[in-house]
């Protein structure tokens, strides 16, 4: 998710066995710039649900009005992250896309999303470089330092193997782990096993990580790592792909909320707060979420700076 998530401190293995199971409460995703193609709507790059949404004339009030007067809202997205924000036949997709882009409907905008790197989407929306940013990035206390968050959206972590495979998140010491670089996983998840397996004389696990999530599925497929670990839903998608040949391990933990950043200080968040509140009220966004099977993770309200850990 560089990391915006603070390193663990030294401690005993009974205090590191806690401080796991408290980091773990987070979820997670990246974070710094560098846009690379343009997107959805009028440019045709992205592929979206038909939708009935229109403006709501007193949430577009709250639109700040460089972009009221663009007549788009810039979004920046990595779009490898399946099922939030990838290519399919060439398009942009995905459950952060269709979401984000009837968010802009209700104000009054068209939605352009912009690829770029995992890395870097935090600062470039605080420099105003992008609008807001997607996907799955997770809303902790300090990335509220840097930005405020519209949560929209709630996901935990889940690794995944060769069948037949014998490692498991409690027990990995040693082994090597395919994270993406820069996620919650990379950053803070398995380094904080890592550093329980060292606290009990055991040795260190190994991260191998990697710019994209086909790279990290290649890695566990080809031998080069023993598991994979991410989102829950992106770890669903990935085993779904891979025809059998990854299965998921033990269960879905530390569940925690995504939002969509916005620069701090601008009327923007109260207009895309409003927004998402507004779909979920109209039961919208249910039917993009259910469209993704994503129902498990629905929110019952959209909540400005909502992090839980």
């Amino acid at each position: 998710m560089k990391t915006s998530r603070r390193a663990l401190p030294r401690l005993g293995v009974g205090r590191l066995l806690a401080t796991v199971g408290a980091l773990i409460m987070l979820a997670g995703c990246s974070d710094s710039p560098a846009p690379t193609t343009a997107a959805d709507g009028s440019s045709g790059a992205s592929s979206t649900t038909p939708s009935a949404v229109a403006e709501v004339a007193s949430i577009a009030a709250n639109v700040p009005a460089g972009i009221a007067e663009r007549g788009t809202l810039i979004v920046g997205a990595d779009v490898g992250y399946e099922p939030y924000a990838f290519v399919a036949d060439g398009e942009i997709t995905g459950f952060d896309v269709d979401l984000i882009t009837d968010v802009a409907r209700v104000l009054g905008v068209t939605a352009e999303i912009r690829e770029a790197p995992f890395a870097g989407l935090f600062t470039a929306v605080a420099d105003g470089r992008y609008d807001t940013a997607i996907p799955a990035l997770t809303d902790t206390v300090a990335r509220e330092k840097i930005v405020d968050f519209v949560t929209y959206y709630s996901a935990g972590n889940q690794w995944a193997r060769v069948p037949g495979t014998d490692i498991e998140p409690g027990d990995a010491c040693g082994r090597t782990v395919a994270v993406k670089k820069d996620t919650y996983q990379d950053t803070v998840e398995v380094a904080a096993r890592s550093k329980v397996c060292v606290a009990a004389g055991k040795k260190p696990i190994i991260k191998a990580r990697f710019d994209t999530q086909d790279q990290v599925v290649d890695a566990v497929l080809t031998g080069r790592a023993a598991a994979l670990s991410a989102d829950a839903p992106v770890t669903t998608a990935s085993v779904a792909a891979s025809g059998g040949r990854l299965q998921t391990i033990a269960g879905v933990f530390a569940s925690a909320p995504y939002g969509f950043p916005v620069a701090k200080g601008s009327t923007l968040v109260v207009a895309i707060q409003q927004a998402v509140q507004h779909l979920i009220d109209t039961g919208r966004y249910a039917e993009i979420a259910q469209k993704w099977d994503l129902g498990a993770g629905m929110v019952p309200g959209a909540i400005i700076n909502g992090a839980v850990n």
